[in-house]
Parts: structure tokens; sequence; C-alpha cells
């Protein structure tokens, strides 16, 4: 079971296996398979098995697209209620006593899933015998791999896959290092691409004021010698496009700000290309008290003014 849940979502994660029950399982499964394709098919499905749709006339094939609506037709003749716009609908759908509804709510419930595994779980979970446990985890489970990877057909609503929630998971970082170096291995073109497309395009003070705004504290020591080249896996390199926008400025331990700096060959090409010009637009900012230098731990950094609360909370006992 795949639940998306937004910011305003807060409550204990070991409620979610609390949502259902067995006594009311089934209902709130219909309710949900009507609103679904799964219904749709298994119905022209049962109405050809039954011969209330012919696949055959005149001694042709009747084309699928005409079966299809023929069988919409049919559909709204004995179930008006599921054929309707849901906005008029209020409360739960009636379901018909209708042989061939039933037959299809049949096949929905105990072919296309399987209410009688679902309930005897549900069963488990309230009498104590299987154990569930929630864990918060900044990355997916393996056992969630198939779930979020499933193809279209497998989710209950008919949304394409583009605006599916679940293939923005990210899942890289936990995968197994085989896996990254054949199909998942990526191309280091692509990696200075991304790179190049996140730097951002200084042509002002102005801009260079909204820059230091976003990042909050922007290390001065970008603009000096580049670090040596560091070694990474290919595991890592997905890392290299994003560090540059997002790096880890909540962390006072300066090797979890070694990846900002950090490139496929070792250095920054934009700090050769812009440096002299970032230099100006900063002092002009400064002179014009817009931002200010910090200095924390050795390290010096650009701060807009705006943001200097912010970076004293995320930087205690930094200097201005």
């Amino acid at each position: 079971m795949n639940i998306a849940l937004a910011e305003q979502h807060s409550f204990p994660l070991g409620d979610v296996f609390h949502f259902l029950n067995a006594e009311t399982v089934q209902p709130v499964l219909e309710q949900a398979a009507l609103a679904s394709p799964i219904f749709g098919t298994r119905w022209r499905w049962d109405a050809n098995r039954a011969l209330a749709l012919l696949r055959f006339q005149g001694g042709k094939k009747v084309p699928p697209q005409i079966q299809r609506m023929r069988s919409d037709d049919l559909l709204a003749s004995v179930f008006p209620d599921v054929a309707a716009c849901q906005e008029n609908i209020v409360g739960d759908i009636q379901i018909p006593d209708h042989p061939l509804v039933k037959e299809v709510m049949k096949d929905v419930l105990t072919e296309a899933m399987d209410i009688d595994g679902l309930r005897s779980l549900l069963l488990g979970i309230q009498e104590g015998r299987i154990r569930c446990l929630a864990v918060d985890t900044p990355v997916p489970s393996q056992f969630s791999h198939e779930i979020l990877n499933a193809n279209p057909y497998a989710y209950l609503d008919d949304a394409p896959l583009e605006e599916r929630r679940a293939r923005a998971v990210e899942m890289r970082r936990i995968l197994p290092e085989s896996v990254l170096e054949e199909v998942g291995k990526l191309d280091p073109a692509a990696i200075a691409q991304v790179r190049d497309e996140a730097w951002p395009d200084v042509r002002d003070p102005d801009e260079l004021h909204d820059v230091l705004h976003s990042l909050i504290a922007f290390p001065e020591t970008t603009w000096g010698q580049p670090p040596p080249a560091v070694q990474f896996s290919e595991a890592e390199q997905v890392e290299v496009g994003l560090a540059l926008l997002a790096p880890s400025l909540q962390s006072n331990d300066p090797s979890s700000r070694a990846s900002f700096d950090r490139t496929a060959g070792g250095g920054c090409p934009h700090v050769a290309r812009s440096a002299d010009e970032w230099q100006a637009y900063f002092e002009r900012l400064r002179l014009q008290g817009r931002a200010t230098r910090a200095e924390h731990d050795g390290a010096i950094y650009w701060v807009a003014a705006e943001r200097a609360r912010t970076f004293s909370i995320l930087f205690p006992g930094a200097r201005f």
C-alpha cells in the first residue's frame, strides 16, 4: 500500500496499521474499485461472457471501440450511479442487486484483488498474531521498490505515469553498486551539463543578492584555489549536479560541505570565469549594507543581510 502524505498530515506512524479493519474493509474496497479502471475492464469481460455484448454481428467482428461504447451504455442502464458524475452522488454508491453487477464485484474482489487474504491479514494484526513496526526512514524500504516501480495498471486510479508522485521518490542512493555500475551508470557529460545548468547565472549585484538570499551561507573559499579532486563512485556522482545549489550548510562538519566544491574533473569551471565579477558584485553589496562576511570555525561565508539571523541559528558562535 502506497500512501502519499503532505506536510499537514501529522500523526503517529503506528496509526496507519489501524486505518482498516477486517469488518469494514470489503465495503471500503468496493467503493474504491467502482471508481477505478478495474471495474470497467471486468464489466466488459463479464458482459461478453454473459452474451450481453456481441463480439460478432452479421458475420463480422464488432470493432473494440464499438464494444466499449455498447458496454458503457449497458452499464449506464444497469448501474446508473457508477456512470453518473460523482459530484452529484451523496455518500457511498449503492450497488444494485443485479446478477451481472454481482459477478463483476466478485471478480474484482477475488480475482483482480485478494479480499480474503487482506481480511486475514487485518485479522492477524488486530489479534496480535502479526507484529507491525513503524519506522521513519529518510529513504524508502527495499520492500517498497516493487510498489514504487509498479506499472500504471497496478493503481486504482487512472492517472498517467508521469503524474505519479511515487515516481518522484529518490531510490538511487540505496541501490546496490553492481546495479549502478551497469544499467544505472551515469554519463559524465550529463553530470557536467546538469552542473552547468544548476549554477546560477549572476549578471549584477541584485542577482548575487538573490543567490545569497536563497543559499543563506555561501563559502568564500569557493572562489579560492579549488580543492583537489575527490574520488567518488558512480552512486555518488548524482550528488555533483545538485551539490552546487544545495550544499549541506546546516552541519558544522567541514566534510559535509566538501561536496559543494567537488566536481567530476576535480575543479569548478565557473570559478575562473566568474570569480572577479562575483567579488566585485559582493563588494558593492557589502558597501550598500545588503551583504556581509561571517566567520565560523575558520571558514568565511558570504551572507545576505536578511539572512544574518538565520545564519546565526545555523552556525552558533559565528562572527560577522
